[in-house]
């Protein structure tokens, strides 16, 4: 397998943004993929949940209903029972025969005692109703409180349902637009993992370098284009046997091709090249490298140039690099024949690790 060093810049960009704004969970690309894969799915799960929630509730509250309405039948029947048995033993008090030997007193006493009780089964006979609310009235206020609640369950169904839903689907909502606003460096770190893993296919005698970055202090001066490379960034620089391999993946839709603003992968790698060649294949003399790749091999390092296309291919061949699907590049950089011993490519891989520090 091949030897991998350092990390997808694009995966080290897109796990920053993530923890910026708290997605630590999401801390590796699959995990990333997985959410925006089964976002869809666990939307419609908390859906569906909030949903059979709310008709169960409906259902318990219906139940309770019921069982409140048996509960009030229930006491104004006993109520009702109670105050018929308090009106009969007041009635029978009338069929109780007179005294005949009582005096003066007995008779206003019995006379008083007589009125009271004829008031207290008028009172009874009359508000019987009234008297049933009162008993009942904790029972038929928690009824009317449900009965109400029912009515607004079965009118206001989408808008309880939606208010129930907005916090529960609020993180994931908003998880989905910081994703969809990072496609592209999703996107980028989806096509560098796929060509790593291609890559990693190859024998142990070939070294990857992924995000191979360099700033100069001086800047490097290409007096054809008249541009100053102050620094460069290669997605992948591959050292084999047989060269270097400059590398640049792009994992473009349909769309971002035909998009007029998006920069050349061919203009990008361009420079890139250049540089590399200065660094790698400099004559002695030059002040920049000479200390620094005397251990080199003397034989000059060829530098190819790559572009990766995972989805859709360029329009356009190029002559100044390499278009390729994944599946191609394996064979590609295989084709050519070895120039360079394992110790040569060991070298140039020191080399190559130590200019990240000095320049």
């Amino acid at each position: 397998m091949a030897l991998i060093k350092g990390e997808i810049e694009t995966l080290k960009q897109l796990k920053r943004e993530l923890n910026r704004y708290g997605f630590y969970q999401l801390d590796s690309l699959e995990k990333v993929e997985e959410f925006k894969r089964d976002y869809i799915v666990r939307r419609q799960e908390i859906i569906s949940d909030v949903e059979r929630e709310f008709e169960n509730e409906l259902v318990n509250l219906k139940k309770y209903s019921i069982k409140l309405k048996t509960s009030m039948h229930v006491k104004k029947n006993r109520v009702a029972e109670i105050l018929l048995k308090h009106m009969a033993s007041i009635d029978m008090r009338h069929y109780i025969i007179e005294p005949v030997d009582e005096d003066y007193f007995d008779k206003a006493n019995r006379f008083l005692v007589g009125s009271y009780y004829f008031f207290k089964r008028s009172f009874i006979a009359t508000n019987m109703n009234r008297i049933i609310q009162l008993r009942t009235i904790f029972l038929n206020k928690k009824l009317n409180t449900t009965e109400a609640k029912i009515e607004k369950f079965v009118h206001s169904r989408e808008k309880i349902i939606g208010e129930r839903l907005s916090p529960k689907t609020k993180a994931l909502d908003q998880t989905q637009q910081i994703i969809n606003r990072l496609y592209p460096k999703i996107a980028g770190a989806i096509g560098e993992s796929r060509v790593v893993k291609e890559i990693k296919k190859l024998p142990d005698n070939y070294i990857l370098f992924n995000d191979y970055s360099l700033k100069f202090r001086r800047p490097i001066y290409n007096r054809s284009e008249k541009d100053r490379i102050f620094s460069i960034q290669i997605d992948h620089l591959l050292v084999t046997n047989s060269g270097v391999f400059n590398i640049e993946t792009k994992n473009w839709s349909a769309a971002t091709l035909q998009n007029p603003e998006m920069r050349s992968p061919i203009d990008q790698i361009e420079r890139t090249n250049f540089a590399m060649f200065i660094l790698l294949n400099a004559p002695s003399g030059n002040s920049r490298v000479r200390i620094y790749n005397s251990k080199l091999p003397k034989r000059k390092i060829p530098i190819r140039n790559v572009v990766v296309m995972i989805n859709n291919r360029l329009p356009e061949e190029s002559g100044y690099a390499k278009i390729l699907s994944l599946h191609e590049l394996n064979s590609y950089v295989q084709w050519f024949d070895p120039i360079f011993s394992d110790a040569e490519v060991q070298k140039i891989c020191e080399y190559l690790e130590h200019l990240k520090k000095v320049v």
